[in-house]
């Protein structure tokens, strides 16, 4: 009780400050453009809650004013997350007054000048109860604009989720799974890793180790599978619910963000929801990708702590720390300690009693480019294209296959009694060829060629052949484990424009041949 009253006392009437924090989280949504799942939302708001409340209680142990603690609070967090708005205004600025753009290290200099002048500013702000209300009201305000765009957004989001998930229901029909023995189930997703063919003709990548391991391990792998959609929110959605998404275009907005729906087909598959009724523990790996990062509906959320790395990322170029990344590496060592934590924490899934489910997203060797060939760090750069990204994809390839190569490792060994099914699974490949719309074929080329490799034990499928796509994993799967006749479908890669917001697909032809 003590304790709660020393709080109260250090915020007196003077919440702005922690609301402002609170509200941080919302803004950053908002301003990324609305991708973000409410759940990690609230997450990150709670936590710079947290923030602008040890910013406050320091600046109260100095000042011993409630008001102005609550000032100071507000002043450095606007200023620590603004940096990012003012390079943006002053570059438009200077360019249209025809000024020369001058050197980032300027930039901070003038705004550190400027954060020095903000907190004068902020000392000499009347200790007043007019200040408190105005500041409190204003913040309010701004909390109220923002939450409301949030709900303006999350509310439809949910509504067409539950459209989405009742038309691929009624797709799927019913389907009941039995077995009297339940493997693990381990599905590896790496992120945009195209087919072994293509990082030979492509990207000259000759006498790939991990195609030769994978068949030493005993894994069928389908050297001319092609992915069912050009891109994750479209693929990871078919894979997992073992159909084409099509039959939603009837209810897909052709205007609208859409990630809620193709995150709720995710979380809410079919394949999820078939094993979760036969007694299955649903484990989720934090990917650091929007639509996998965390689950609510899942029974375990595993991995590398500190959040969605798209969402931090952008939160995090936002603010100073931004400027400082060619320095210090700080995203840069935040999203490589991310996306390697599975490769050296795969006895941890494991351990979990099973028998489960895991997914496993691991968005690499997608960009942006993280890791050498041999694991070494490469400063963080976004934007690569050509000859470049031949080079920083291929070391990253390599990378990745060494790391999915440990995690192989460490799950057949754990499991030497009791082997689990485990899919390593391309949801897409690269983009070096991208070169806007209409795509070329060398880019579709590219884009749909995936790695595809299946180790299905105590089986020999007779369903599997060399062009299967991921729509009809899981039907083999069901097929051979649990005791379901499913057909298989055409296996067929569907595309859509760049725009995000685009859900109309159009077929790419696919001559290979079962």
């Amino acid at each position: 009780m003590a304790n709660l009253l020393k709080a109260l006392k250090v915020i007196g009437n003077n919440f702005y400050g922690l609301l402002f924090g609170f509200t941080l989280g919302l803004y950053i949504d908002v301003d990324s453009g609305g991708f973000c799942p409410i759940e990690q939302i609230i997450i990150l708001s709670i936590g710079l809650f947290i923030i602008a409340l040890a910013i406050q209680c320091f600046f109260y142990l100095i000042l011993r004013q409630s008001q102005k603690a609550a000032t100071f609070t507000f002043a450095v967090l606007l200023w620590f997350f603004a940096f990012g708005a003012f390079c943006e205004l002053s570059s438009q600025a200077l360019t249209g007054l025809r000024l020369p753009i001058p050197n980032p290290n300027l930039f901070l200099f003038a705004y550190c000048i400027i954060g020095i002048i903000i907190l004068c500013i902020c000392n000499k702000v009347p200790n007043t109860a007019f200040m408190s209300k105005s500041m409190n009201t204003v913040v309010l305000v701004f909390f109220l604009l923002i939450l409301s765009k949030e709900v303006a957004h999350v509310i439809p989001g949910e509504q067409l989720a539950d459209k989405v998930l009742k038309v691929m229901r009624k797709q799927n029909g019913n389907i009941e799974l039995s077995a009297a023995s339940k493997p693990d189930i381990y599905y590896i997703i790496l992120d945009a890793a195209t087919s072994f063919d293509n990082l030979r003709d492509i990207y000259d990548m000759h006498n790939i180790d991990f195609s030769d391991y994978l068949k030493q391990k005993g894994f069928y792998v389908a050297t001319s599978s092609k992915s069912n959609y050009d891109r994750t929110r479209f693929s990871v959605p078919s894979s997992l619910n073992m159909n084409y998404l099509n039959c939603l275009t009837p209810v897909l907005p052709k205007d609208a963000e859409t990630d809620a729906a193709f995150t709720r087909l995710i979380q809410k598959a079919q394949v999820i929801t078939s094993l979760k009724e036969l007694g299955y523990k649903i484990v989720n790996v934090k990917s650091g990708a929007t639509l996998t990062e965390y689950d609510p509906y899942a029974d375990v959320n595993i991995g590398y702590s500190f959040g969605n790395q798209v969402y931090t990322t952008v939160a995090l170029d936002m603010t100073v720390l931004g400027a400082i990344e060619n320095r210090t590496d700080f995203i840069g060592r935040y999203c490589r300690a991310k996306q390697s934590w599975l490769f050296s924490h795969a006895e941890e899934v494991q351990k979990i009693k099973g028998p489960k489910f895991v997914l496993m997203h691991i968005f690499l060797p997608h960009q942006p480019f993280l890791f050498t060939a041999d694991g070494h760090p490469l400063p963080l750069n976004k934007q690569i294209d050509g000859a470049t990204y031949l080079e920083k994809y291929r070391g990253q390839a390599i990378y990745t296959f060494k790391g999915t190569e440990k995690i192989i490792d460490k799950l057949l060994m754990l499991s030497a009694d009791k082997p689990p099914i485990i899919i390593v699974q391309g949801d897409h490949g690269p983009q070096m060829f991208l070169k806007g719309w209409p795509y070329s074929e060398a880019y579709l080329k590219e884009r749909f060629g995936i790695l595809n490799a299946y180790f299905l034990p105590g089986t020999k499928s007779t369903e599997l052949y060399r062009s299967i796509s991921p729509v009809n994993s899981f039907r083999v799967i069901f097929n051979q484990y649990f005791q379901t006749h499913l057909p298989l479908l055409p296996d067929i890669s569907y595309y859509a424009r760049p725009e995000y917001a685009s859900c109309e697909w159009t077929a790419w032809h696919n001559d290979q041949k079962k």
